[in-house]
C-alpha cells in the first residue's frame, strides 16, 4: 500500500514539471494546423492574459507576414496593372473606340421636289437646316421667277432623319435616293496607321540626334520629310472622315409646279460632214477587173442616214475628167452584240445604199450593201473603214458589180 502511494506521488511530481511542455507542444501543433488569423484577431489574442497563468502564445498564433491577405484580395478586386489603371480599363477603352468606329456612317441623300413656290421652299429649307444645327453649303436658282433651284445642305447625322421628314412635306417628292456608307473600318485603319507613323517619326528623330556625319543626317532628314508628309495626309483623311460621319450631305432639287425646265445636256452634233477616199474594182465581161481611184464628200446626219458624192478615175490609164461619178444615199446600224456603237474603238456596222452613177458615160442605177467598222468614235470625230459591194443596173449593155473599199473621216458640226 505504501509502495503504491509513493508511485502515485512520483507520477504527480513528474506531471507537474512537464505539464507546461506538454501543453506547449499541443498548442503549437494546433497553431500549425489552423488557418492564419486576421491581424485584428492576432492583436486581441496577444493582449489577452493566459487563462491558466502561463505565457501568452503570440508567436505561435500570429500568421507569418506573407500570409496576410492584401486589401485588393479582401475586396475581391483584380490587381491593378502598372501605371495605376484598373485591370481591363485599356480593353474597355479599346472596345469603346472600336464600337464608336463601327458606328461611323457617311450619309448622302438626293431629293427632287415639286413645290408651289420655289422661293418659299428655299426659305423653309434654310430654316430647317438652322433649327437642326446645319447649314447650306451650295445654292443655285435658275429660270424666270425662280422656276428651279438646287442646293446642298450639311445636316448633323443625328438630325438627318427628322430633316428628311420635314423636307418631304414641302412639296411632292418626284424622286428620292439615299446612300449610307460605313466608314468606321476606314477610320480605324487610318488611326492605326497614324499611330505607327508617329512612332516611326519619333524613332527617326532619336536616330537624327545620334547621327555622326552629314550623309547619315541627310538620309534621316529625307525619311523624316517623307513620314511627316504621310502623317499630314492621314490626318487630313481622318478629318474628312470625321466630318462626313458627323454631318449628312443632302442634295435638294426644287421645281415649281407647272413649269417645264429642260435639263441642260451636253452639246450634240447635228451633222457629221467628212471626206472619203477609196478604190473601186469593176467586174464585167469586156473589161474584167478594171480599177478606179478617187474620193468624195460625205454628209452624215447620224449612222442611220448619210449622203456620199464621189468621183473616180481609171487607175491604169490617163484619162480626162472622171470615169465614174456617183451619188448614193443609205444608212447603217451597229451590232448590239458587239458594243452597239457605244465603244470608242472598233464599232462594227452593216448597211444598205442606193443611188445614181455615171459610169463610163452611161447613166446607171446603183444598189448595194456596206460592211464597215467605226475605227474611232468620239464626240467630235469618227474614223471609218468600210467595204461596199455595189451592183449597177439599167443604162448599160449588161449589168455588172463592183467592190469598193474606202476610208472616211467625219467631224462633228
Amino acid at each position: 500500500m505504501l509502495l503504491r502511494i509513493c508511485q502515485s506521488a512520483l507520477l504527480l511530481v513528474l506531471g507537474t514539471g512537464c505539464g507546461g511542455g506538454i501543453a506547449l507542444s499541443t498548442r503549437a501543433k494546433s497553431a500549425d494546423a489552423a488557418p492564419a488569423e486576421s491581424p485584428t484577431n492576432t492583436s486581441t489574442q496577444a493582449n489577452a492574459p493566459a487563462s491558466d497563468g502561463q505565457r501568452p502564445e503570440v508567436a505561435l498564433a500570429a500568421p507569418p507576414p506573407n500570409a496576410v491577405p492584401s486589401t485588393a484580395a479582401l475586396q475581391g478586386a483584380p490587381p491593378a496593372p502598372p501605371g495605376g489603371a484598373p485591370a481591363g480599363a485599356s480593353a474597355a477603352n479599346g472596345a469603346s473606340t472600336e464600337a464608336d468606329a463601327r458606328q461611323m456612317l457617311e450619309i448622302e441623300a438626293w431629293f427632287a421636289l415639286t413645290v408651289p413656290n420655289v422661293s418659299e421652299a428655299l426659305r423653309a429649307l434654310h430654316a430647317l437646316a438652322r433649327e437642326r444645327g446645319g447649314f447650306v453649303a451650295d445654292e443655285e436658282v435658275s429660270g424666270a421667277g425662280a422656276e428651279r433651284a438646287t442646293l446642298t445642305l450639311r445636316i448633323p447625322s443625328g438630325s438627318a432623319e427628322p430633316f428628311f421628314e420635314a423636307a418631304r412635306k414641302l412639296g411632292d417628292v418626284d424622286s428620292e435616293r439615299m446612300n449610307v456608307r460605313d466608314v468606321g473600318k476606314e477610320y480605324h485603319d487610318a488611326t492605326i496607321l497614324l499611330e505607327n507613323l508617329r512612332a516611326a517619326l519619333h524613332r527617326y528623330e532619336e536616330i537624327l540626334a545620334k547621327a555622326q556625319n552629314v550623309e547619315e543626317i541627310m538620309k534621316v532628314e529625307s525619311e523624316l520629310t517623307r513620314i511627316r508628309g504621310e502623317i499630314e495626309r492621314v490626318e487630313g483623311s481622318l478629318r474628312w472622315l470625321r466630318d462626313r460621319a458627323a454631318q449628312a450631305t443632302v442634295h435638294v432639287t426644287l421645281t415649281r409646279k407647272g413649269s417645264t425646265v429642260v435639263e441642260p445636256d451636253r452639246a450634240v452634233a447635228k451633222l457629221y460632214p467628212g471626206v472619203r477616199f477609196g478604190y473601186l474594182a469593176d467586174y464585167r465581161g469586156q473589161r474584167g477587173g478594171a480599177g478606179y481611184l478617187g474620193g468624195g464628200l460625205s454628209l452624215r446626219g447620224s449612222r442611220a442616214i448619210s449622203l456620199d458624192v464621189e468621183g473616180l478615175r481609171d487607175a491604169t490609164r490617163d484619162t480626162r475628167g472622171l470615169d465614174i461619178f456617183q451619188i448614193t444615199i443609205g444608212g447603217e446600224d451597229y451590232s448590239d452584240f458587239l458594243g452597239g456603237g457605244r465603244r470608242q474603238w472598233l464599232n462594227p456596222y452593216l448597211g444598205l445604199r442606193a443611188g445614181y452613177a455615171r459610169f463610163l458615160g452611161y447613166g446607171e442605177a446603183v444598189a448595194g450593201g456596206t460592211l464597215g467598222v467605226e475605227v474611232l468614235h468620239t464626240q467630235y470625230v469618227t474614223l471609218d473603214a468600210d467595204f461596199r459591194l455595189l451592183g449597177y443596173f439599167f443604162g448599160t449593155p449588161s449589168a455588172h458589180i463592183a467592190a469598193q473599199p474606202a476610208l472616211g473621216v467625219n467631224v462633228a458640226f
